[in-house]
């Protein structure tokens, strides 16, 4: 399975004439949107396609009605159509109908490392002394599927880990195959005790919810409780309870489902004693 993302590239493009050959530049400006070159070949003359640094392909014009193509090494290429192939091609690219078909009107080079493409559509002038030759193209890079669970890289959130459910338990960019804090809770899996942990019900900011000495998660790094005076304060960390929560506290301690204490949050005692018995695991 496979799609491609579009990198169109703009070109700027500046042509060397010397004893009646052209020598094609082409520099990549960096910005987005098509690319083109062209060239003006003597017989006998050659263009190199490069994109930066990297060489794609030479043309060259053996006659006045052809044109050879030679891709570069680490590229294949595909001339309207026929299968790809690494070695030159030579093709009739004429423009005067008169003169005989236009054969060479595109061209896919593949870059056989990573799948990278060029895309190419060819218009030529009149078959003259000097003929001019001007090739549209587009970039593209395949997307794959790296860990083949059936989802494409650019939008699976475990690219290299196989996770076709792609579950995902506190919606961030990774998946829980990949995560290494599945539920956000600052508290690393591998030191997480409690899985897939969620806030305490309530809010800290409701003064019916908050009870002197008792505590609850809200989220962040730090259990929250009321002090005597009744302001609100930081108290255990999330990390001290091994990434368990108050109502996960008080499940694992066995304490009854209709307790109040699912509202009131976990007494001190039991938060400590919690933290004790998980201090050496």
């Amino acid at each position: 399975m496979t799609k491609t993302i579009d990198l169109k590239k703009t070109l700027t493009v500046g042509v060397v004439l010397a004893l009646g050959l052209a020598t094609l530049i082409v520099t990549n400006a960096g910005a987005t949107g098509s690319g083109t070159f062209s060239a003006s070949l003597s017989i006998g003359g050659s263009a190199t396609f490069t994109d930066g640094a990297e060489v794609i392909a030479t043309v060259t014009r053996p006659a006045p009605a052809l044109l050879t193509v030679t891709p570069a090494a680490g590229y294949s290429m595909s001339i309207d159509g026929a299968p790809a192939v690494t070695t030159a091609v030579t093709k009739s690219a004429n423009s005067n109908p008169l003169a005989g078909a236009l054969s060479l009107v595109s061209v896919v080079f593949v870059r056989t490392s990573d799948g990278l493409q060029y895309d190419v559509t060819a218009t030529y002038g009149a078959v003259l002394t000097v003929r001019s030759i001007t090739w549209d193209w587009t970039k593209t890079l395949p997307v794959v599927d790296a860990d083949g669970d059936g989802v494409l890289d650019d939008v699976d959130n475990c690219p290299l880990i196989a996770n076709a459910g792609q579950d995902n338990f506190d919606g961030d960019s990774e998946g829980d195959a990949c995560d290494a804090d599945d539920d956000n809770d600052t508290v690393a899996d591998t030191s997480d005790l409690c899985a897939m942990t969620v806030a305490d019900a309530g809010a800290p900011e409701d003064a019916n919810d908050q009870y002197v000495n008792h505590h609850k998660w809200f989220g962040g790094t730090h259990f929250s409780t009321k002090l005597p005076d009744k302001s609100l304060a930081s108290s255990y960390s999330i990390s001290d309870t091994r990434g368990c929560s108050s109502k996960q506290i008080l499940e694992a301690q066995g304490v009854d489902s209709t307790s109040a204490l699912y509202t009131k949050g976990s007494p001190k005692g039991h938060v400590e004693s919690w933290i004790s018995s998980v201090s050496g695991l």
